[in-house]
């Protein structure tokens, strides 16, 4: 899991999304591990934006 996504509800959404992969059998394990690597790190990404706005905000 990256650094940036800590904390409780960090893990809860990491731990949603790989629970929905698990259910899908149709798709080959290699498709599968690649886009929940995108996702995971698309939602890092999206949590990093979020911390920088609430800093941006609690500055002003």
């Amino acid at each position: 899991m990256p650094e940036r996504l800590t904390g409780k509800n960090a893990r809860i959404e990491y731990e949603l999304v790989w629970a929905f992969f698990l259910h899908v059998d149709e798709v080959p394990a290699a498709a599968m591990a690649g886009v929940f690597v995108m996702v995971v790190h698309v939602m890092s990404f999206l949590n990093q934006k979020v911390e920088d706005i609430e800093l941006h905000l609690a500055r002003t």
